[in-house]
């Protein structure tokens, strides 16, 4: 079973425009709804896989109560910490040629007492679970090490954990050696503290694996992702889809390596599998949503390379 945390979870308001007009009235055509944040796009994801998951993580107020309605309108189980401030909302423009704008809100102030609570409810949930995947941005309140922490229960409890965040919680939480972490080629550099070869990034993968991390993935759009892990360094190209919507590729992407990863497939079978599940989400217009027909075709159309 799989448990994802999502810290800073938000109603998403999807909204199609012919063109935005800054400084100006736009009208919108059509605006969706769903229940938002990297952890519960990898919990719909894994439970479109035929996965059994529960989402944690907090939240707050009409938002907050929202969502859980929402979750469970998908048969998605959660035990969230409840918080006093309101869950936050965020807005994604997308224009009529296909260029889209998000403006998204900071989320609410986290009390020290609801974060001590809900560090304690993560590490009971930990016992029914065998995989974690802790996902997204902290909101405010939430100190640099929370990540590092529950990645530290982790190997307590001795659970694997993919980490799939960004600054100083992904440099922190890398301390406590993650089975798994999924920078871009920008956490890439922050990690890194300067500028980044893109022809040494097999070498920069490989090095921060041998730092502790089993599998560390350098996610790069269109053009795939780089792999290092004990077996060598391995690369992937995803399959030429038509392409609706790239928002939460990544999401499935970490979703697929769970999958993969749970059934003790081989590293390279493990890439591929997690490209075609990314691949596949570009194919819909929802956000963390695959058809798992789409998912298995596609994976066999994906072949990993060695590079070292």
């Amino acid at each position: 079973m799989f448990l994802t945390v999502t810290m800073n979870a938000s109603i998403d308001k999807k909204c199609r425009i012919k063109t935005q007009s800054i400084g100006s009235v736009n009208r919108i055509q059509s605006c969706e709804y769903s229940a938002g944040g990297k952890g519960l796009n990898v919990a719909r994801v894994l439970k479109l896989l035929g996965e059994r998951v529960v989402c944690s993580g907090m939240l707050g107020g009409h938002a907050g109560k929202w969502i859980e309605e929402r979750l469970d309108k998908e048969g998605i189980p959660y035990e969230f910490e409840p918080i006093a401030q309101e869950t936050r909302s965020c807005i994604n423009i997308i224009e009529a040629d296909g260029r889209q704008t998000e403006y998204l809100e900071p989320g609410p102030e986290i009390h020290p007492g609801e974060l001590r609570k809900f560090e304690t409810r993560f590490e009971a949930l930990l016992d029914c679970v065998d995989y974690v995947i802790i996902s997204g941005s902290t909101p405010r309140g939430v100190d640099d090490e929370c990540y590092a922490r529950l990645c530290s229960l982790c190997h307590k409890k001795g659970k694997y954990v993919l980490l799939d965040t960004s600054g100083i919680q992904l440099k922190r939480g890398m301390e406590a050696h993650p089975t798994l972490i999924k920078p871009n080629l920008d956490e890439l550099k922050t990690i890194l503290g300067g500028t980044v070869d893109t022809d040494r990034l097999p070498e920069a993968a490989k090095s921060l694996q041998r730092q502790g991390i089993k599998y560390v993935v350098l996610s790069q759009g269109k053009s795939g992702a780089i792999m290092a892990c004990p077996d060598g360094v391995f690369s992937c190209r995803p399959p030429s889809v038509p392409a609706l919507n790239a928002t939460g590729c990544g999401d499935s992407m970490i979703a697929g390596f769970a999958y993969a990863l749970q059934r003790h497939m081989p590293p390279e079978q493990a890439l591929a599998f997690a490209t075609a599940v990314a691949a596949a989400n570009a194919m819909e217009e929802s956000t963390g949503f695959v058809r798992l027909d789409n998912v298995l075709r596609l994976a066999t159309m994906v072949v990993p390379n060695r590079i070292i």
